[in-house]
């Protein structure tokens, strides 16, 4: 049985498709990093202007639900790094008060709690 995911990666594009991956993509670097993509550069990428690409990000119900599970999923893989870095601030000489304070929120929203 396909994921909810599958299933909306098969309702779009092949541009599309490539464009969700772009963006994941994007999501590693920061602006003025060497491998940086600027909105233009991946609407080139596919073969695309950059006004699509906005259209699908903010008016295509399909792709946005399709870039959010994938963010999401991304996301997902980078938990442990983000809690080994944490953990490391928790666990110092003067522990981090920030750290501290997203430990808290995090350990509430686990629990249910909303933010």
């Amino acid at each position: 049985m396909a994921t909810r995911y599958q299933t909306l990666m098969d309702e779009l594009t092949e541009e599309q498709r490539e464009a969700i991956h772009l963006l994941l993509e994007q999501m590693e670097y920061s602006p003025g990093d060497d491998d940086y993509k600027t909105m233009d550069d991946i609407a080139e990428e596919i073969g695309s202007c950059r006004k699509t690409l906005y259209n699908w990000r903010t008016k295509n119900p399909t792709f946005m639900e399709a870039l959010g599970l994938a963010t999401q999923a991304r996301l997902q893989t980078l938990a442990p790094y983000a809690y080994g870095a944490m953990s490391k601030l928790l666990k110092g000489k003067q522990p981090s008060t920030k750290a501290l304070d997203l430990y808290f929120k995090q350990q509430y929203i686990n629990r249910g709690g909303r933010r």
